[in-house]
This record gives structure tokens, sequence and C-alpha cells, in this order.
């Protein structure tokens, strides 16, 4: 294998953003500070795998837009009539809301019904994903929330994450083939540091926990490894796997630019969205 470099790819890191994942680590460090020495860090932003991605990023976003829209949407109709903030009205949980719901002398039956349902569906939902394994995420994602999946891997395809993520497809790998339903998803916002001590010597030998173990210190030094490296078995091991090859190295270095120096301002609530959108007019 060549030198590693800018682009190339370490498996088996841990991120504080994938707990118990075990994440693909790009290496953003420049090329001319890598062959020069220069570096006294190497710098990586952490990746995971479209299915973990699905399943860890995709589904929460699927599942709040299915929430507030095919759920909510009653509810929030119903708030907007009594003048009440929606955003406010959903911090209070669904029992306080039924309570408030109640106590609106003007509903019609057949209203209070159809919010009644709002509010046990918001109930179950909720209790559902508290304890949704994988394996109950990927159920939902290809019934209940299968159209919402489509639209978000669209929006993650068309690079509408750009201060969050970026998709690098199968083919972006050398030596790979060209297939785009496969691929790694990195994280703009998770950037890892590692010694060039540390990487080169993951480059000659890589970390095999079995045989780490077999060292006179293998306990002490695991325990040091496994705060950065998922090496929890004695089947998990850290390597350099592949890299990313030219443009999709710079194409992710372009969008992790534009994320990394981007100036954030505060972020308005559904509220003020829809209060500025009701008072806005056109002048003639």
């Amino acid at each position: 294998m060549e030198k590693y470099t800018q682009g190339s790819i370490l498996y088996g890191l841990r991120s504080q953003y994938y707990e118990g994942i075990k994440c693909y680590g790009v290496i953003i460090t420049a090329r001319c500070e890598i062959a020069q020495s220069k570096a006294k860090v190497i710098h990586l932003l952490s990746a995971i795998s479209l299915q973990d991605w699905v399943c860890i990023e995709l589904f929460p976003k699927a599942f709040n837009d299915y929430l507030h829209n095919d759920i909510l949407g009653p509810i929030n109709q119903w708030a907007k009539d009594n003048g009440l903030d929606f955003d406010t009205l959903l911090e209070f949980g669904p029992e306080k809301v039924l309570i408030n719901i109640k106590a609106d002398e003007k509903l019609k039956k057949k209203t209070f019904e159809k919010l009644e349902q709002s509010v046990q569906k918001w109930e179950s939902w909720s209790k559902l994903t508290e304890r949704c394994s994988m394996k109950d995420r990927v159920k939902l994602l290809n019934g209940d929330l299968s159209k919402r999946k489509s639209a978000i891997l669209k929006d993650l395809l068309c690079e509408r994450f750009p201060n969050e993520f970026c998709f690098l497809p199968h083919k972006a790998r050398s030596g790979q083939s060209e297939i785009m339903t496969d691929g790694l998803v990195v994280n703009l916002k998770d950037i890892i540091q590692i010694s060039p001590e540390e990487i080169e010597e993951i480059e000659r030998n890589g970390f095999d926990c079995s045989e780490i173990l077999k060292h006179e210190n293998g306990n002490s030094e695991l325990e040091r490894l496994n705060a950065k490296y998922f090496l929890e078995h004695s089947d998990d091991f850290v390597m350099f796997d592949g890299i990313i090859k030219s443009p999709w190295i710079e194409h992710l270095l372009q969008n992790f630019s534009n994320a990394f120096a981007r100036i954030g301002v505060e972020t308005l609530s559904n509220s003020e969205l829809s209060a500025f959108c009701d008072a806005y007019k056109v002048d003639k």
C-alpha cells in the first residue's frame, strides 16, 4: 500500500457522534504537510456507511417530519386557531396538550375526536422511538416513513446538508466500481486528531485486538487505544481501507471548508417563520 496521504481512509475509529458504531476517518491534512513530515497532528473527518447513516441520522429527520406533518397537523391547526404557539405547546407533551384541548369548550365532537386521535398517535410514536432498535428503524423506514426516506436521501445526494454531511459514493474510492447506491457519509462537524506516529504505526501493522492482548502490557495498551479506536472484541481491528480519489477528495474539502468557515446566525422557529410569511406583503 502507498504511504497514507490526504484522502486515505482509516477504519475502526470511534466518534463522539456515533456511539457504538465502527466509524471511518478520512484524512484531510494537506498532502505536502504529510509528504514533508511537517504535520504535528493528522486531522480526519469521521464517516459512517450509508446504511448506518440512514438508521442513525436519516431516521430521526424522517420521524420528526412525519410526526409534525402527518400526526401533529390537526393539533398545529388547532393551536393557530386559538392563538397558541405550536412549538411551545409541544414542549408540554401529549398528556398536557390533551388537557388543554379538552378545556376548549368551542370544539365540535368530530374535531375533538380527530385531535384526540392525533394525541394518541403522538404518544404511541414517541414511546416507540424511545426503544426503537436498528431493526425496528429499518422496518419503519421501509414502511410508514418510506416516502420521507427517499426525499431525505435525495437531499443528501443533491447536497442539501451543506454544513452537516457530504456523501462520497462507492465509486469515489480508488479502484472501486461505478455504483452510486452505497458509500460513506462524512460528518463535516466531527474533526478527529491523531498523531503522525500513531498513524504510521497503523499503516505498518494496524491495530489488532487479539495481537495487542498478547503483549506484556497488552491490557493497559488496549485500554488506552480503546478510547479512540473500536477495539472491544478479539476480532476488532484498525487499518487503512483505501483512499478517496480526485476529484472527490477536493469535493469533500470544499464542502468542509464551506462548513467550517460558516458564520452561524440564530435559526428561526416554525412559528416565527409562519408569522413572517403571513405578514409579508409584496408592494405594488
